[in-house]
């Protein structure tokens, strides 16, 4: 037993020397040369870590107060540390949490050498029997009856909250008091540009909050939703009942003063001319006629579901039926060219027509979209200068007790 904790305090001491090492490396010289080597000693020591955490309900005479600020700081690591991301930039970030490891495994070594008086490591004479104490088991079993689902709810979320802001290029924050959407400002030349990532539901002060920061002169919205003059859609999709099932609003609630123009047939005079405070509107979406057949064929079954009497559940169900019989990898790649490429491409055609014009432009577009629509505006030469964070949907303000009765009731249904 003492050669494990041995060697799991060198491990430690190990990963944080490299792990240092190898920040230093990539922030001073751009060099990164550690980085296999890094990840090996990583899932080596979170191993080791592992078995010596479960080993301290077992053997009473491990010390607990020097290996278990180890684990934990191992467990934590798994997390990304969570929250020092949000709180220090990336450089900075890396560079506090492996000197944090570094300066805990020495200060481990310390404190060894303390207790025995001689070496930095477990002696022998710090192992005497008895091995097992029933006490000591018991306390530990109890505390982590308690602490591990904790634990392992914090890791999901953090897990789904860094998963969320990779897909969604930061735009999308999951926190444990809700759901967070990003604006981003950026600004070239005297002129800045919005990008609002939006999401379909959520609380109405939400809504009215990015409508009230629209208030500059020589402004123009681009703005996204689906428009259908053919009425090739045989139901308008409404998300009412997702929103009264969580007691939030629709996106179809926030209603921007503005005057509708048509860039095509835009002159700069016209925009110098119009001294009113009111921003310009451009429906900068594609028309259902441009879509493959099978995209407008899917837009028409959500409808239906949406639309229709039946429960969440009955809809979930039918339309994963529709999913397995009918999305192939072919339909997946249509529909993911159609709903996000091609409708992307179209906003950022708007988007260069609209920059000579004005000198504010908004684009509140959902957040998937987002990663290339934000890649089109660096392309610009624009620089991120502003981060807005906006509570959408507070964890706080559902009822839960009501949403779980009513989702039992509902599934009663099915």
């Amino acid at each position: 037993m003492r050669i494990l904790i041995n060697i799991f305090l060198l491990l430690f001491l190990a990963d944080g020397s490299v792990s240092l090492l190898d920040e230093l490396l990539t922030s001073l010289l751009q060099i990164t040369l550690l980085d296999n080597v890094r990840a090996v000693v990583a899932w080596v020591t979170v191993f080791a870590a592992l078995v010596v955490y479960i080993t301290m309900g077992i053997d009473r005479r491990l010390p607990k107060r020097v290996l278990l600020p180890l684990c934990l700081f191992v467990f934590w690591g798994a997390m990304i540390l969570w929250p020092l991301p949000k709180i220090f930039s990336r450089m900075t970030f890396g560079l506090v949490g492996t000197g944090l490891q570094f300066a805990l495994g020495v200060a481990a070594l310390l404190f060894i050498r303390k207790i025995n008086g001689r070496s930095l490591l477990m002696t022998a004479r710090m192992f005497k029997p008895p091995v097992f104490r029933l006490r000591n088991t018991l306390f530990f079993t109890g505390a982590n009856v308690v602490m591990v689902p904790l634990a392992l709810i914090v890791f999901g979320l953090v897990s789904l909250s860094d998963y969320i802001s990779q897909q969604t290029a930061g735009f999308v924050r999951l926190g444990f008091d809700g759901l967070y959407m990003t604006e981003k400002i950026y600004r070239h030349n005297g002129k800045q540009i919005r990008l609002a990532g939006m999401i379909h539901i959520g609380d109405k002060t939400y809504y009215e909050d990015i409508v009230a920061s629209i208030n500059s002169p020589r402004t123009v919205v681009l703005a996204e939703g689906i428009s259908d003059r053919h009425r090739l859609l045989t139901y308008r999709f409404d998300h009412r009942k997702f929103a009264d099932l969580l007691g939030v609003a629709t996106q179809a609630e926030m209603t921007i003063e503005g005057d509708f123009v048509d860039l095509e047939n835009l002159t700069a005079g016209e925009i110098t001319a119009d001294t009113s405070s009111k921003p310009h509107i451009v429906m900068a979406d594609m028309d259902v006629s441009q879509f493959d057949s099978k995209t407008i064929e899917l837009l028409n079954l959500m409808g239906q579901y949406v639309n229709n009497d039946a429960t969440l559940f009955e809809d979930f169900k039918s339309y994963s039926q529709w999913v397995d019989a009918n999305l192939t990898d072919e339909v997946t790649r249509t529909l993911k060219h159609d709903i996000l490429t091609r409708r992307n491409g179209e906003v950022i055609r708007r988007l260069h027509q609209a920059l000579p014009l004005y000198d504010t432009i908004v684009i509140p577009w959902g957040a998937l979209h987002m990663v290339e629509i934000e890649a089109a505006v660096t392309a610009q030469g624009f620089n991120l200068d502003t981060l807005t964070e906006r509570l959408s949907i507070d964890f706080g303000k559902i009822k839960i007790t009501e949403l779980l009765q009513r989702i039992i009731a509902e599934s009663g249904r099915t």
